[in-house]
């Protein structure tokens, strides 16, 4: 089983306690990944949700992990809430960019795309500075599933 929602992730343990199948963790692959990388600076752009919950930073607590300053937190749940409402799909892109580069600014080594709707405006990115939690869910899957 795979949650495809980042924030979903705060019901991990009852939904693994409810269920005898195994779970494939967005944030456990983002971690296992970004722990071979040997990055010590992640930037991270999540719903508020997500950051005030810790999801990925008590995960991650070993790693300095670089959250967006509070006008681009605001620029990022804008452009979430613009995603799931298909609104000016190529605009919102731009203004993640542009979070992007301030979190690189800032010392980021690599950004976690810690959104679905992050991953789905990047999702024919190949931009190796980006940490896409859907994609590593998806190699997982296929890895699991060979024969």
């Amino acid at each position: 089983m795979v949650i495809a929602c980042n924030t979903a992730h705060l019901l991990l343990d009852q939904i693994e306690e409810l269920k005898r199948l195994p779970v494939i963790s967005l944030i456990r692959l983002t971690a296992n990944h970004i722990n071979t990388l040997g990055e010590s600076k992640i930037g991270l752009l999540a719903s508020p949700t997500t950051i005030r919950s810790r999801l990925y930073l008590d995960t991650l607590d070993m790693k300095d992990i670089i959250l967006p300053k509070q006008r681009g937190q605001s620029v990022i749940e804008g452009s979430i809430r613009d995603v799931i409402a298909g609104r000016q799909l190529e605009l919102l892109r731009e203004l993640v960019l542009d979070e992007i580069a301030e979190l690189k600014a800032r010392g980021a080594q690599k950004i976690i795309l810690g959104c679905t709707e992050l991953s789905a405006l990047f999702s024919d990115d190949d931009n190796t500075d980006l940490i896409d939690p859907l994609k590593l869910a998806v190699n997982e899957i296929f890895k699991e599933t060979e024969c």
